[in-house]
């Protein structure tokens, strides 16, 4: 009889906190399809709330693939619906050139590091 895998954990660490006053999403390791399931359900209850400004902070991410590019343009579409500023602070070097692999550097709001 085989046992029941145990389900495959994530490499993707959520932090989310407030700042300052601004609510802070911080993704930490790796953002691929495994890890979005929980993102999401932080975005939207961070979203929920309706700050006027979101921070997500990819700068401790160490790798994204195509389906964590199609969360942060998720959340990007979200946050534009319930007229929330959202801003990116860009991971790596690494992870940050996928994003110009996909020509989204100009249509998502990255900002420069603190």
């Amino acid at each position: 009889m085989m046992s029941p895998e145990a389900p495959v954990a994530s490499p993707l660490r959520i932090r989310h906190e407030a700042l300052g006053g601004t609510p802070v999403i911080g993704l930490e390791g790796e953002l691929d399809l495994a890890g979005l399931p929980v993102l999401r359900e932080v975005a939207v209850d961070m979203l929920r709330r309706y700050p006027a400004c979101l921070l997500l902070d990819l700068s401790a991410l160490s790798f994204i693939d195509a389906s964590g590019v199609g969360a942060v343009i998720e959340l990007r579409e979200r946050s534009v619906a319930q007229k929330v500023a959202l801003q990116i602070v860009p991971g790596s070097r690494v992870v940050h050139r996928v994003f110009e692999l996909c020509r989204l550097t100009h249509a998502l709001p990255f900002v420069s590091p603190a």
